[in-house]
């Protein structure tokens, strides 16, 4: 819950936690345009700008002070509890939180969590495809090759694996969809992690058993 803090104080929700059911609803948001990829590709610092406004549109510095703020107790309770694992109970942390970029996603992941949401993102594959492919080349060039060095570079030797990567598109995919706009940027990234000599943990949200076969090959001591 801590880590969703900023998000509600800019008037926004990342996901809705149910006590009495025991369930976490992931909050859907499309701030970005089908027709902004070209913009993705060649402006994104822009349109990151515009993404942020049109998704926190009540924004004001006090509110930003605030979500800052939070988000800094954020990262104080995360580095809190993982000297409690490993200190007091001699057990791993699931990942770094503190010195890496922490869980990485793949670039499909990105478009259908945060910038164009389930329904965007799935339109986007059949009627935006070529615009979606080279988005997701770039994003994999620019912002996951930098992050997944970074945690290969960082000390890991508290947490369970070197490298997570979370899962949550494959679950609207199919296997087609899975092989052309999904797995080909997890397979770079588990190839890195293995040639690097490192380990990765696959935490998935919904099952991949249709998916299986294309993590078969990852070596033993490395997942």
């Amino acid at each position: 819950r801590v880590m969703y803090k900023p998000f509600e104080v800019l008037g926004s929700r990342f996901m809705v936690v149910d006590d009495e059911a025991e369930s976490i609803q992931y909050t859907e948001h499309s701030p970005m345009n089908a027709d902004e990829y070209p913009d993705f590709v060649h402006r994104r610092r822009e349109l990151y700008y515009r993404m942020f406004l049109r998704r926190f549109s009540g924004l004001t510095y006090g509110k930003m002070a605030e979500a800052i703020r939070l988000y800094l107790e954020y990262g104080q309770f995360v580095k809190h509890m993982n000297q409690v694992f490993t200190e007091e109970y001699s057990s791993p942390s699931i990942c770094n939180l503190e010195n890496t970029a922490g869980t990485l996603f793949s670039p499909f992941d990105m478009f259908f969590q945060f910038y164009r949401g389930v329904a965007g993102a799935s339109l986007d594959m059949r009627k935006r495809k070529g615009e979606m492919l080279e988005a997701l080349e770039t994003f994999y060039q620019d912002d996951l090759v930098p992050r997944l060095e970074a945690n290969l570079a960082a000390d890991n030797s508290n947490y369970v694996c070197d490298v997570r990567i979370g899962l949550l598109g494959h679950s609207v995919l199919s296997t087609k969809q899975f092989d052309e706009f999904y797995w080909p940027y997890l397979e770079k990234m588990i190839n890195r992690i293995v040639e690097a000599g490192k380990t990765v943990c696959i935490s998935a949200q919904d099952h991949i058993t249709r998916f299986a076969v294309h993590f078969q090959y990852i070596p033993k001591l490395h997942a």
